[in-house]
């Protein structure tokens, strides 16, 4: 549990966003933006319900109308304010995990997303990202969209908090 200390650390760590200064994260994407992501999608990935695979789109990407029109497609997605349903679907894939395969319970799902969701999602949090380190809003206990940083490292600082704690008593 927190001591009174840990929580008036943690409340004076949190930082509020100031609407006033985030008008930036709602900027055009430019076509250059885009096609640096698309350009980064990893090749010989699942496909989600639509069946196209990442290269389709990073062959598609050396055309400049088709990268102006997938442009075009996330500013209009941003202009709506709605994020297209189909982006949101999944499909759900089960994988073998061990023992007996006809047991259920021996596997695990993976769910599949459509590859041009991936990328309008990916462009979101990196400009997330950049925006939260350029204004320093994220704090010591803030590690999520951090690079470098995994689930792991949280795990090891909890711990190392907790044994820390248990021998200072």
């Amino acid at each position: 549990m927190f001591t009174k200390e840990d929580k008036r650390l943690l409340l004076t760590e949190v930082q509020i966003l100031d609407p006033d200064h985030t008008d930036e994260l709602d900027n055009d994407f430019a076509v250059q933006e885009v096609n640096r992501f698309i350009l980064s999608v990893e090749k010989n990935k699942a496909t989600g319900c639509d069946s196209i695979p990442p290269e389709a789109w990073k062959t598609s990407v050396t055309a400049d109308k088709e990268a102006a029109s997938l442009t075009k497609l996330f500013n209009t997605v941003r202009d709506k304010r709605q994020f297209p349903r189909e982006w949101k679907s999944s499909l759900i894939q089960p994988i073998y995990k061990k023992g007996n395969q006809r047991r259920p319970g021996n596997y695990g799902g993976i769910s599949l997303l459509l590859v041009l969701g991936k990328i309008h999602s990916t462009i979101l949090v990196h400009r997330l990202r950049d925006w939260l380190l350029h204004h320093k809003k994220l704090t010591l206990f803030q590690m999520g969209p951090t690079k470098g940083t995994k689930t792991v490292d949280k795990i090891f600082i909890i711990k190392a908090c907790s044994i820390f704690k248990c021998y200072k008593r």
